[in-house]
C-alpha cells in the first residue's frame, strides 16, 4: 500500500460519504447539493461567530457543551444514554426516549440551578436525575457508577463557575487563545491553557478539553482520536504513528496546507469510520472503517 497525500484523503472521504450517505439529504427540509454541503452546515461548533455573539448564548453554549463533553471520560459508557432509558421491570423490555429531549432537560436543570444560586453537590445532582429517569441496573453496579461520576463531573463544574465571577468571560478569550495558538502550531501554550482548564474538574482531562473547545468554537483546534489515527498510520505515515502531539501538529497543519478547516476534517474522517450521524439519530452501517479502507484501496 502506498502513501497518499493529504488532500486525496480528504478528497476519498467526501467521495465515500456522498455514495453512503444520501440518505440524510432526503431527511433534512432544507435543499442541499451534496452530502459535504449538508454535514457542513449541520456538524458544526455550537457557536460559528465568537465575536458575535451575546452573553447569555455564549453562557448557554459552555454549560451545554460540558454537559455533553463529561459523558466521556476514559470510556466511561454515557451517561445521558442511561438516564434517557427508561425500563420496565414488568415487561423486561427498554423504551429509548428522545435523547435531545434528555439533554435538554440536564442543560436546563443545570442553568438553573446555576442561575438561582441553588446548594449543589454529587448527590443532589444525582438523586435529581434519579427522580425523572429509570435507569436499567446491572448486577455490576455499571449504570450507577456512570451516572454517579457524571454527576460528580457537572457539580465540580458548577463550583468552578461559582467561584469565578469572570469565568464566562474568561471561556471566551480563551476560545480566541487556543485557536490562534492552533493555528501557529503553538502547542505547547496550548497543553498549558487547557491543564489549567481542566483543573478541579472532575473526569475532564486535557483530551477531552481538546474535544469541548473544537465542538465549542475553535475550529482550528483538533486532536484526532484513535479512529482518525489509524486512517493516518494506514495511508499518510504508512505505519510509522509518531506520538499524539506530533500527530496533532502534523494533521493541523495538513489542514492549512490543504486548504480545509481542521474541524471539518476530523469530523468528515470521523464519520466515513463511524457512519454516525448523531445530530440526524441515525447511523449508516456501511459507513465503517473497514469498507472506507476498502474504497481508498480500490482508488489505489
Amino acid at each position: 500500500m502506498k502513501k497518499i497525500d493529504f488532500e486525496d484523503l480528504i478528497k476519498y472521504a467526501k467521495e465515500f460519504i456522498e455514495i453512503n450517505a444520501k440518505n440524510i439529504l432526503k431527511m433534512s427540509d432544507t435543499k442541499y447539493d451534496t452530502c459535504i454541503e449538508y454535514i457542513y452546515k449541520n456538524y458544526k461548533p455550537a457557536i460559528s461567530n465568537i465575536d458575535e455573539i451575546n452573553n447569555e448564548d455564549f453562557r448557554d453554549a459552555v454549560v451545554r457543551r460540558m454537559c455533553v463533553q463529561l459523558q466521556n471520560y476514559q470510556r466511561m459508557p454515557l451517561a445521558l444514554d442511561y438516564i434517557s432509558y427508561s425500563y420496565n421491570p414488568q415487561t423486561d423490555k427498554g423504551e429509548i426516549l428522545n435523547s435531545n429531549d434528555s439533554k435538554n432537560e440536564i442543560f436546563q436543570y443545570v442553568i438553573n440551578v446555576i442561575d438561582n444560586k441553588t446548594e449543589i453537590d454529587q448527590d443532589s445532582i444525582y438523586y435529581k436525575f434519579k427522580e425523572n429517569y429509570t435507569e436499567k441496573e446491572y448486577k455490576d453496579g455499571k449504570y450507577n457508577l456512570a451516572l454517579k461520576k457524571y454527576s460528580k463531573g457537572i457539580a465540580s463544574f458548577v463550583k468552578k463557575i461559582r467561584n469565578d465571577k469572570n469565568y464566562f468571560s474568561n471561556i471566551k478569550t480563551t476560545c480566541v487563545k487556543l485557536d490562534n495558538f492552533a493555528k501557529k502550531g503553538n502547542f505547547v501554550e496550548i497543553e498549558k491553557i487547557l491543564e489549567e482548564f481542566c483543573k478541579n474538574i472532575y473526569y475532564l482531562n486535557i483530551t477531552l478539553s481538546y474535544d469541548y473547545f473544537k465542538e465549542l468554537a475553535c475550529k482550528n483546534l483538533v486532536k484526532p482520536n484513535e479512529h482518525i489515527k489509524e486512517i493516518l498510520k494506514k495511508y499518510i505515515y504508512y505505519g510509522n504513528l509518531p506520538d499524539d502531539n506530533k500527530i496533532t501538529e502534523d494533521f493541523i497543519t495538513k489542514c492549512n496546507t490543504s486548504n480545509i478547516i481542521p474541524y471539518y476534517a476530523d469530523k468528515i474522517l470521523w464519520l466515513c469510520c463511524t457512519g454516525s450521524f448523531y445530530e440526524d439519530g441515525i447511523t449508516i452501517q456501511k459507513m465503517t472503517k473497514t469498507n472506507f479502507f476498502k474504497f481508498i484501496d480500490a482508488k489505489n
